[in-house]
């Protein structure tokens, strides 16, 4: 989940490049060698809250509590257009 980067310059500025794989592929942070254990644990830790905000987000948005027969569950699930099915379903 975390790309480092060192290269000649780093190395004599006793830093190196972090970028994570939930951010811009371009957002780089600059973290010095000595801090590295610190600074990967924090990272880490901060992209599991992340991950774990986006998640729980999206199954409360799509939790269903309305479905109160299996008709209801069958429409649901049923593409409206069988012809070219969308994306469709939720949690119930």
């Amino acid at each position: 989940p975390l790309r480092i980067e060192v290269g000649p310059r780093d190395i004599d500025t006793q830093s190196m490049m972090v970028a994570r794989r939930d951010k811009d592929h371009k957002e780089k942070a600059k973290v010095l060698i000595g801090d590295v254990e610190e600074e990967v644990v924090r990272m880490l830790t901060e992209m599991q809250d992340n991950y774990f905000d986006q998640a729980y987000e999206f199954r409360e948005k799509n939790i269903r509590r309305d479905i109160v027969d299996f008709e209801q569950f069958k429409a649901l699930f049923t593409p409206k257009n069988p012809e070219k099915p969308e994306i469709h379903g939720a949690f119930v």
